[in-house]
């Protein structure tokens, strides 16, 4: 499922500098911050490709200077000065066709597979490990922005209520504990037989809150764990902390990867109550750009290779001036790095509260705002109306199987039901997200409905 859009990604890096540069400066670069988890893709392979057009890059651009320095030489000493003017002509010819040529044919779907391991060798020593790690299921998500659910994509809806947990016909209250209600859902949310749905636990955690916190940091120096042990994880199933907050999540990977829908949610009791909690989250296709890649087949077609050449006309001059600039900076590139790296280690050593939590991930800074068609906002309000029902039905059928009056739960299920939240049709945009105009109406409703 992770080689569609995982294409369509080294595709990109290919292609588009500013978006290599991303990739680099927050998965390759970064030494200690939290990298984000980027859902239907394997991340690794996009950094390799980044690293290879990097390098790429930064060889024609040292052949273009020797060509320099050839044409100059040629100037003063009457050496044949045609030859470094033709053979700049066609390295600037084979920059423009070679990408071209690589992702049409060497990213093509049959050329490219998930099962294939990525070379991290490409990626040097000092950050092959970290890949590696990168590449492990973790069961720990450190955010660094608003929302502890980074990498999910856009937030869609979401809702929480208190019920009571009296014993039926009785004043008394039943003590329950959370584990057992997440198990019980458990196995009734694997009845749902959704196609490419995962589930999992996770803790979800402060980034700023984790310096002295050696459970999540084992120095101030490194990077945060993303794997705990699943005893310590089980425990937060009981546990309420500030900065810490355990959720289990369900996960459906749709339309070959197009897009990701995520819901969270968590229970708790406690002595007289139970709290449900459950957050809707969209992750939506990559921008329409990135599947350009499809239009062409693995042939080059002439006229563009018509237009590369009459676009290299210029640049055989002046690309070997530029490359002067560009030479300097892959070089300026590399002290910068060591210069900023040298720049967080003192912010981290003297910032008490420095945030080692990501706010983006790789897929969602390559997302789309909205999803692309009427079919996939269907499947994505069905998903969720189908998780929702089953989640609420399940913690009823087992509050009855305790012996808990739920009557009041039954009051909060038909208020969610019927008025169901769920942006569907058009843009997710900030005003749907943040609750503008009908939509904060409609939250606005609903909440005054379950606090009555």
């Amino acid at each position: 499922m992770k080689t569609g859009i995982t294409r369509y990604l080294c595709a990109a890096a290919e292609l588009d500098r500013n978006f290599r540069q991303k990739v680099l400066e927050q998965i390759v670069y970064n030494r200690y911050c939290f990298v984000a988890p980027s859902y239907g893709a394997d991340i690794a392979k996009v950094a390799v490709q980044c690293i290879q057009a990097k390098k790429r890059d930064f060889f024609m651009d040292c052949a273009l200077l020797f060509l320099l320095g050839w044409f100059v030489t040629a100037i003063f000493t009457d050496l044949l000065i045609s030859w470094p003017l033709f053979l700049s002509f066609l390295v600037n010819i084979g920059f423009r066709i070679y990408p071209y040529w690589y992702v049409t044919n060497k990213l093509s779907s049959e050329n490219i597979s998930s099962d294939k391991a990525p070379n991290l060798k490409e990626i040097g020593n000092d950050f092959s490990k970290k890949m590696e790690e990168m590449n492990q299921e973790g069961n720990v998500i450190y955010f660094g922005g608003d929302s502890p659910f980074v990498g999910a994509g856009n937030r869609l809806s979401g809702w929480s209520f208190l019920a009571e947990t009296k014993i039926e016909n009785s004043g008394e209250y039943i003590k329950l504990n959370n584990a057992d209600l997440y198990t019980y859902i458990d196995s009734k949310m694997k009845e749902l037989n959704i196609s490419h749905m995962a589930t999992a636990n996770a803790l979800y955690v402060d980034g700023s809150k984790i310096r002295n916190d050696s459970r999540f940091l084992e120095k101030e120096m490194s990077s945060p764990k993303r794997m705990i042990d699943a005893k310590f994880l089980q425990e937060y199933t009981e546990l309420e902390e500030e900065h810490v907050r355990f959720y289990k999540s369900i996960q459906i990977t749709a339309w070959d990867g197009d897009f990701v829908f995520s819901t969270f949610f968590r229970v708790h009791f406690t002595p007289q109550n139970l709290f449900v909690e459950m957050q809707n989250y969209l992750l939506p296709p990559l921008k329409k750009e990135f599947y350009a890649i499809d239009k062409h087949g693995s042939d080059i077609p002439v006229p563009f290779i018509i237009k590369s050449i009459l676009s290299s006309i210029i640049p055989t001059f002046t690309g070997l001036f530029k490359s002067i600039g560009g030479v300097l900076r892959g070089f300026n590139e590399f002290v910068a790095q060591s210069y900023k790296k040298e720049m967080i280690r003192t912010e981290i050593k003297h910032n008490q509260i420095f945030n080692y939590g990501a706010r983006k991930s790789i897929r969602e800074l390559a997302a789309d705002h909205k999803l692309h068609n009427f079919f996939q906002e269907s499947d994505v309000d069905m998903y969720r109306k189908r998780i929702e029902k089953r989640l609420l039905q399940s913690i009823l059928e087992y509050l009855e199987a305790v012996n808990v009056d739920t009557r009041e739960f039954k009051a909060r299920e038909n208020v969610i039901v019927n008025n169901g939240v769920m942006v569907t049709g058009g843009e997710i945009n900030n005003s749907q997200i943040t609750g503008k105009g009908n939509f904060k109406n409609k939250l606005a409703k609903v909440a005054e409905q379950i606090t009555n």
